[in-house]
């Protein structure tokens, strides 16, 4: 597993329960045409054994295969590519001893597309408004939208493309609520800091006075599960090291396609 900066484990994969629709589209690219795709129901057993849930199969040509799977929180898209290809190349190597070629791709899914996501984030005060007209003012200063930042960008790895976008939400415990805008300007800087020093890119995050909302692009080996500690823990630190934060929250892929598109 990657090795993060933080260094105080208050949040940990034990300890810590997340709200996870995790979905990805994962294509192969066949080095020959496939005839059909009989080898499913036993793709779909034998990823069970890695808790990776096939939902569906489809060619988009004869080569080029297209699996949505759903994962859990700890499984990073480099493990995801490499249990889904490597347990479909035991089904067909019999036949095909080298089925496909060396490249892949990966992309993050959601219920709501990315432009929307991204939107519902910039937009917090909006959802949040605050009766106090100056704690309103100051909490506009603190909100996060990089419009620049184009998460429907492919990244690269070193064998294959994928689009890796995670909407995060966590949440004070019991919602204690605090107008201290010098506080709340830390978490925004903290925010910014473990975006940097962890390679994700930051599109947008709505900093209020009870929870944030995080959308950001993400590192190929880094499960969901990694950088959603990584950011509790750190956001910790700004309150002395105390678990002010609910242990867990709502981690999400998002992309370009959504759920409607693979049914």
């Amino acid at each position: 597993m990657p090795s993060l900066s933080t260094s105080t484990q208050i949040y940990t994969p034990s300890n810590c329960t997340f709200s996870a629709p995790l979905l990805w589209s994962v294509s192969l690219f066949w080095n020959e045409p496939e005839p059909n795709d009989s080898w499913t129901e036993a793709l779909i057993r034998d990823l069970r054994k890695d808790d990776i849930r096939l939902l569906r199969h489809h060619f988009s040509d004869m080569q080029t295969s297209h699996l949505t799977v759903s994962t859990k929180i700890g499984d990073a898209p480099s493990f995801i590519v490499q249990r889904v290809k490597g347990r479909h190349y035991y089904l067909v190597k019999q036949r095909k001893p080298k089925p496909f070629h060396g490249n892949f791709a990966i992309r993050s899914i959601g219920k709501s597309s990315l432009a929307e996501t991204q939107q519902y984030v910039m937009n917090q005060l909006g959802h949040h408004k605050m009766a106090d007209p100056d704690l309103q003012s100051n909490l506009e200063t603190l909100q996060i939208r990089n419009e620049d930042v184009d998460l429907s960008r492919l990244e690269t790895s070193s064998h294959g493309a994928y689009w890796y976008n995670l909407h995060m939400v966590f949440v004070h415990r019991e919602r204690w609520s605090t107008s201290n805008v010098f506080q709340l300007e830390r978490v925004q800087q903290k925010i910014i800091s473990v975006a940097k020093l962890n390679g994700l890119r930051l599109a947008a995050a709505g900093v209020l006075t009870d929870h944030v909302h995080l959308l950001a692009g993400c590192p190929y080996a880094l499960s969901p599960q990694d950088i959603a500690i990584e950011f509790l823990n750190a956001l910790a630190s700004v309150w002395d090291s105390k678990p002010v934060y609910q242990f867990g929250g709502y981690v999400g892929t998002v992309g370009d396609y959504t759920t409607n598109a693979i049914t």
